[in-house]
Formats: C-alpha cells, structure tokens, sequence
C-alpha cells in the first residue's frame, strides 16, 4: 500500500513538471524578450518590436584643411584681386571633402571658387553660405584653392564682394541596418530615443526620405510601405550630431 502511495505521489509530481514546462514556461519567455534580439512579442502577440540600435553616434564631424578670408574685385580700369591659398589636402581618414564659402558681404558681379583648377562653385555674388562637396582625388597633396571675383559681361561694372571659404574634411558616422517585417500586422512604428541632438537628422528607409529634421528626446514615426526585408539609414546632417539611446520598429 506504502508502495502504491509513493508511486500515485511520483506521478502528480511528474504531472505538475510536464504541465509547468509546456504552458507557463512558454508564456514567461515571450514576455521577457531579449533587448539583442530580432522580433519580441508578448504572451497575446499583439506586438512585436524589432530592435534597430543600441548606443550609436550618428555624426559628421568636420576638419579644417585650408582656410582663406578677403575681399575679390574684378573693377573695370582698375585692381583685380582674387584669394589664392596653397595647401596640403591630406584625404586619408575622411569619408567626404567638401568647400564651406561664405559670402558676407553682396556686392555685384560672378563668385567663382575653384580647387588645382577644377572650378566648383559660379554663382552671382550674394549674401550666404554654400557646401560643395567633391571627389578626394582632385586632391594631391600639394594643391592651390582660388577664390576670385568676376564682371562677366558687364564690362562698365565692378565686382567685389567679402568672401571666406574653407576646404574640409567630414568624418561621417552612420546607422545603416535591416528589419523584417511579420506576415501580419495593422501599423508599423519607428520609436527612438535619444541622449543628445544637435543639427538635422535624415532617416531613409528602402532609400526613401521618411524624415528630415532636428529631433528631440524621442521620435515616433508612422512606416507605411513596408516590404517583406528593409534598409534603414540614420544620415546626420554634414556638422550634425545625434546620439541614438535605442531605435526599434514596433508593429501592431
């Protein structure tokens, strides 16, 4: 009797471990997720959130190569006078060369900048900024920026305006990644946090802008057009930088 007894006891035991192993085990592990992972979903999957990035500076910093300042004039019957500046244009360890001009004072007439000849930049000559960016291998490392002031046609005027440009190097950090989507689902959400923001934010998802601007501490965006896998691109601004805390898609 003493035998039986133990058994019945041994059998309620293993009937207590099977049930605990195939119901509630289950349950816990879709609630608790795992922050590494791919899709999370709780125990009535209703949501599921794909994580994008944890901890990720999304920057463009940049440096200065070469920097000159002045005023150009093309004056009819009189003094011309252009910036020209030699310098050593090192490319090794930046992602992007671009020319920074800046026109502080308007004045009448053609602002033409060029680089070993190359001409970057014609314009009329008004009050602003303007960013060119070119191709690294117009440089050689021993190159010649030239700045410089044109009447054009207008052979009775003169031309003159105040002008700082600046050749630079940009760094660029990115967050480049790709998600899945589920076979089902109503919304899909981008959430993302972040520490610290300073300049504009361009998010592309499949080469699609979705968002251009300066974020604050959280970003809630609407997806539409989703196909089955996705790319999505974290661009910063060039001087911008975004210090993303985490990202995720959340579907409904």
């Amino acid at each position: 009797m003493t035998e039986f007894r133990n058994m019945l006891v041994s059998a309620i035991v293993l009937f207590i471990m099977l049930y605990f192993l195939t119901s509630v085990v289950p349950d816990m592990r879709l609630n608790i997720g795992s922050p590494t992972g791919n899709f999370l979903a709780n125990s009535n999957n209703r949501h599921m959130n794909t994580i994008l990035a944890e901890e990720k500076w999304v920057s463009s910093t940049l440096f200065v190569l070469a920097k000159t300042e002045g005023t150009i004039k093309d004056e009819f019957g009189g003094e011309q006078k252009g910036l020209i500046l030699p310098f050593s244009g090192k490319t090794s360890g930046f992602d992007r060369m671009l020319l920074d001009l800046t026109i502080r004072r308007a004045g009448s007439g053609t602002v033409t900048a060029s680089i070993n000849g190359e001409e970057l930049y014609r314009e009329q000559a008004e009050a602003g900024k303007a960013q060119i960016f070119f191709d690294r291998e117009l440089l050689s490392g021993e190159d010649m920026l030239e700045v410089k002031a044109s009447r054009g046609m207008d052979f009775w005027s003169s031309a003159s305006c105040d002008v700082k440009a600046e050749v630079k190097g940009e760094v660029y950090h990115t967050l480049n990644t790709t998600f899945l989507v589920p076979q089902k689902y109503s919304r899909a959400v981008l959430i993302a946090s972040f520490q610290s923001n300073d300049g504009k934010l361009i998010i592309l998802v499949n080469g699609q802008n979705v968002y251009e601007g300066e974020p604050e501490n959280t970003l809630d965006l609407e997806l539409t057009g989703l196909k089955q896998a996705n790319r999505i691109e974290f661009l910063p601004a060039t001087g911008a930088s975004h210090y993303v805390n985490w990202a995720e898609v959340r579907f409904e």
